[in-house]
């Protein structure tokens, strides 16, 4: 056994991993792959959500040890409450326990790895002395930023109003104390690099989505169908496909579909659907891939949000023709408009990119090949590890 893998590594999580629906759940899950192949991994989940059987026994079958804390639901609620009154987030608050505070406080030693996912486990941290890292993902006050000028519902503006300063505050507080801080968007981790040890280390795509080594033929491509793909129920996705139907679906012809593709569509999504037969709302799907490779194109008109958008990658890496927005492209480094995926943030001008697209007016192989190429050169799960086993030796 390596000198590493018998040093204790505790990661803590809100969210179970499994089963990976969802970017945040994807990420968790590949991490904790990584870490367990490092370390002696503990995953330490604190949720208020019911954990069942098949969650727990990938935690074991990926962990040396497991420790589920379950959250009262009306405790997480009241703490959020009272955050309105206190310098701590909302987020903050709803996951932090202080008696799970105690129980971590005694299984943390000097010599062992905290790895926080997320500013809402960072807390539990706080007082560990040896080496932290704060697994950040994105940053939650720049994504508050854009977004509450952006988002057209009520109760997320508000939220994003209260929250917005307090998040700033606290954001810089735990990247500073922390020993590192890892974040997926290259943007948000150089906005951050002035405030303590930053890393950029982008998210990968799945290993399967790897073996489409050949962009679809012109003749495989289903004519007039756009798709969407994402977790239904994340307003930043919600923002998005609403924008499509809202301002570019009225561009279209009649014939145009848009298919959305996720789990847990809300109502004001299945409303959309109610308004306009050309709007199809299949949620979740086992395999969208192939539904998504043979569109005419795949849609990322992200709006609010912020990180790396996993479906972008997932859908350069299977070859389709992506068009996103400036919000949408501009994590992902290295990536160019025109070459990769198309960058538009105009309604109009991006309906007739979709027209001249699914009429043939351009010839979509050369982008979706270079699409493919370019996420199999640079967006791995596997130089996800190295990366990270990397900038951690560099802080011992």
């Amino acid at each position: 056994m390596s000198k590493e893998k018998q040093r204790k590594c505790h990661f803590i999580i809100t969210r179970s991993p499994f089963p990976a629906i969802g970017g945040d759940r994807v990420k968790s899950f590949n991490m904790i792959k990584i870490l367990n192949s490092i370390y002696c991994l503990n995953i330490v989940l604190v949720t208020e959500e019911l954990v069942d059987e098949n969650a727990i026994e990938f935690l074991r079958q990926n962990s040396s040890s497991v420790s589920v804390y379950n959250l009262s639901l009306i405790g997480c609620y009241w703490r959020s409450f009272q955050s309105l009154f206190t310098k701590n987030s909302m987020q903050e608050s709803y996951y932090y326990s202080k008696n799970v505070a105690l129980l971590l406080e005694k299984q943390f030693h000097r010599n062992d790895i905290v790895i926080c996912n997320l500013i809402r486990t960072a807390r539990y941290a706080s007082d560990f002395d040896g080496l932290k890292i704060l697994d950040a993902v994105d940053s939650i006050f720049l994504n508050y930023k854009r977004s509450i000028s952006e988002t057209k519902n009520l109760f997320w503006k508000v939220i994003y109003y209260l929250e917005k300063r307090k998040i700033c505050n606290n954001e810089w507080k735990w990247v500073q104390s922390f020993s590192l801080s890892l974040f997926v968007n290259s943007l948000e981790a150089k906005y951050y690099e002035q405030w303590g040890t930053v890393r950029w280390i982008p998210n990968g795509v799945w290993d399967d989505l790897l073996k489409f080594n050949i962009a679809p033929k012109q003749s495989e491509i289903k004519v007039n169908t756009i798709t969407f793909l994402g977790k239904m129920n994340y307003q930043p996705n919600v923002d998005a496909v609403k924008w499509v139907c809202k301002h570019v679906m009225p561009l279209l012809p009649p014939y145009f579909e848009f298919l959305i593709l996720g789990s847990e569509p809300d109502n004001s999504i299945l409303k959309l659907a109610a308004k306009d037969k050309r709007v199809k709302v299949l949620g979740f799907v086992s395999d969208p891939y192939q539904i998504m490779r043979t569109s005419s194109v795949f849609v990322a008109p992200m709006q609010t949000g912020g990180g790396i958008q996993n479906k972008i990658l997932e859908a350069l890496a299977i070859g389709c023709c992506v068009i996103t927005t400036p919000l949408g492209a501009s994590p992902i480094s290295g990536g160019q408009d025109s070459i990769h995926f198309y960058t538009i943030d105009d309604a109009s001008k991006l309906a007739q990119k979709i027209i001249d697209v699914s009429n043939h007016s351009i010839d979509t192989t050369e982008i979706r090949q270079n699409a493919i190429n370019f996420i199999k050169n640079n967006f791995t799960w596997g130089s996800y590890r190295s990366l990270m086993i990397k900038s951690i030796s560099e802080i011992k």
